[in-house]
């Protein structure tokens, strides 16, 4: 019986961590006075509590999949300042954290308003003193504890900035430099722009507290403050904070437990009609209902189908993820991920349904590439790394020029609107004589699911050698090798 139960709590230890890997819907919110104020009621109408009642009843959230945050006030015994956090990730000093990780697949951090007191904009050298308060110092212990957020992946971490001192309990320079550093951990750190850090990682967020109050001179307006001299957020700061807070940490939690979304726009120049995409090819009986690029040169295994062919499709495409520091290194041995899909006649690249964004359960360590191949037209990469927002990450390779990397490796369309050059009938990456000869020659005047069709209205004609394979001849694909 003994060694029943023993077995019984391992296999529910077990299920347990597993889920709080795969979900991050649950964690703790650690802090102090500033991140109680904001937590609520704090006198107004709302708090964070019943924000997150309000969230999962928008998305339908119930049972495990419902959101929910515990709150403590942590660490117990010191200061919350940003080098009291570098020790305390890095060597569990003054107190542990790592204690909170197995439980807590959601775990929020902040610091109270004296971190914005910042003294100077400093040097390198500050280091020998943690305790300094420099934009260097800052900068240095944001570094060093985000790099043990991210040896964590099965957390996913929140970092506020700091929290805005209101005029009687700060001056001009100081208010600046807290502005000029809250400004960095958002537009620079977080967009892994960062030379010192390079990729941010996908399982910590940046909420920036500080310009969700602050005013432009990096001062918190008494109307949000609790009193002059007392920089303690009100009523007011609760109501307008609290509703962001749970929307936007739960978005991006949801989207790192969900992997990658993506919402592609392209086009192919063949089916090109000045507006859109025509969509010619799916109402042949040829017409694939299992994805097409199982042979040569893809060799893709994957098992996308439908029983019917959506509307508005144009034809089947194939999605390819790269993770990478830069495009140029971004080559197929960073390859992490492939899907078939449909393009619509807008552009639209979209699942089975004919509606829904591309999923992909991967995360990504560098930055986000994408690879879009087509049977008979030159493939095309993001010129770009993908930037995730709202738990999407978006990229539109028709406008302007220059989305897709390389030298003009898209064709120009008219005006700003650019597409993947067609007559590749052979997918050899480069169109020559042998996509005449050896495909468009043997196939010339008949109807169908056609290489050799480059124009993709399911026939091949003169106009799919003269319009589109001449006038592209010589033309190869980019996409880092």
């Amino acid at each position: 019986m003994k060694k029943t139960l023993i077995l019984e709590f391992v296999i529910l230890c077990l299920i347990l961590t597993v889920n709080g890997q795969e979900n991050f819907r649950s964690g703790i919110f650690l802090h102090h006075s500033t991140g109680g104020c904001i937590w609520g009621p704090n006198g107004s109408a709302t708090s964070v509590p019943q924000q997150m009642v309000l969230y999962n009843a928008s998305h339908g959230y119930t049972g495990d999949d419902a959101v929910t945050l515990d709150e403590t006030w942590y660490p117990g015994w010191n200061d919350n300042e940003w080098n009291t956090w570098h020790t305390i990730f890095e060597s569990d000093d003054p107190e542990v954290i790592s204690g909170y990780y197995s439980w807590n697949p959601v775990i929020m951090i902040k610091s109270c308003f004296p971190s914005s007191n910042i003294e100077a904009i400093g040097s390198d050298e500050d280091t020998l003193y943690p305790s300094y308060k420099t934009i260097a110092n800052y900068k240095w212990h944001w570094r060093h504890f985000v790099r043990v957020m991210e040896d964590h992946p099965d957390n996913f971490f929140v970092i506020w900035t700091n929290a805005p001192l209101e005029w009687y309990s700060t001056n001009p320079t100081e208010a600046a430099y807290s502005d000029w550093f809250c400004t960095w951990a958002k537009d620079t750190l977080a967009m892994s722009l960062d030379p010192f850090y390079g990729a941010f990682p996908p399982n910590v967020y940046i909420f920036d507290f500080f310009h969700k109050l602050a005013d432009a001179s990096g001062f918190l307006p008494q109307y949000y403050a609790n009193g002059p001299g007392d920089s303690h957020p009100n009523a007011a700061a609760t109501e307008l904070v609290a509703p962001q807070l749970v929307t936007e940490i739960f978005d991006a939690a949801i989207a790192y437990e969900s992997g990658i979304q993506l919402d592609i726009k392209v086009y192919l120049e063949g089916p090109f009609n000045g507006t859109g995409m025509n969509t010619n090819l799916t109402g042949l009986t040829g017409f694939p209902l299992t994805q097409p690029y199982n042979t040569a040169p893809w060799n893709y295994d994957g098992t996308e189908n439908v029983v019917t062919v959506p509307a508005n499709v144009v034809d089947w495409i194939l999605i390819e993820l790269r993770d990478a520091t830069t495009a140029a290194s971004a080559t197929a041995a960073t390859r992490i991920a492939r899907q078939a899909a449909f393009v619509l006649n807008d552009g639209s690249v979209v699942g089975m349904d004919g509606s829904s964004l591309l999923q992909f359960n991967n995360s990504i360590n560098h930055q986000l590439f994408v690879v879009i191949w087509h049977r008979n037209h030159l493939g095309i990469m993001s010129g770009n790394y993908l930037v995730q927002s709202g738990g999407i990450y978006s990229y539109d390779f028709t406008t302007p020029a220059g989305q897709a990397y390389g030298i003009d490796s898209q064709k120009n369309l008219g005006g700003v609107l650019y597409g993947m050059y067609a007559g590749d009938a052979d997918a050899t990456g480069v169109i020559n004589l042998a996509d005449k000869n050896n495909v468009w020659v043997l196939q010339a005047g008949e109807a169908g699911y056609l290489s050799g069709d480059f124009n993709l209205n399911s026939q091949v004609g003169n106009q799919d050698k003269n319009e589109y394979w001449f006038g592209n001849l010589n033309e190869e694909v980019q996409v880092p090798e």
